[in-house]
């Protein structure tokens, strides 16, 4: 199976698809030219540091539990099957708000996806 992922290019074949942090997991859905969906887990009582993406905006799609987002100088919370939109170069933090775990989906659209496009 593994020369198969090879054969057909799959980062998978070298490298493990889901990455494990102290404050939850991150699993990268789909990734192409100028976007990646990524599922995102926070564990109770994490947050995210906060972020300035210089060249991609980001949507924020709540799966499961209850996001505080500030962005800029705007706090919201964010329930589950809400939204927020993250456009380039604005700072914002997401911290799990709820008792459970915090699952969403990151979508990311621009020139560059790296982390080096992100200032923490």
């Amino acid at each position: 199976m593994v020369e198969q992922l090879k054969n057909n290019g799959r980062k998978e074949a070298i490298e493990h698809t889901t990455n494990y942090y102290f404050w939850g997991t991150s699993f990268v859905i789909s990734s192409g030219m100028n976007y990646q969906i990524k599922k995102i887990r926070l564990l109770p009582g994490c947050k995210l540091s906060s972020q300035i993406r210089q060249s991609c905006s980001e949507y924020l799609i709540v799966l499961k539990g209850t996001a505080k987002v500030l962005r800029g100088k705007e706090q919201m919370i964010v329930y589950e099957n809400g939204s927020v939109f993250i456009p380039p170069r604005i700072e914002y933090c997401l911290d799990n708000y709820g008792q459970g775990s915090l699952e969403i989906l990151e979508v990311q659209n621009g020139s560059c996806l790296e982390e080096v496009d992100a200032r923490r």
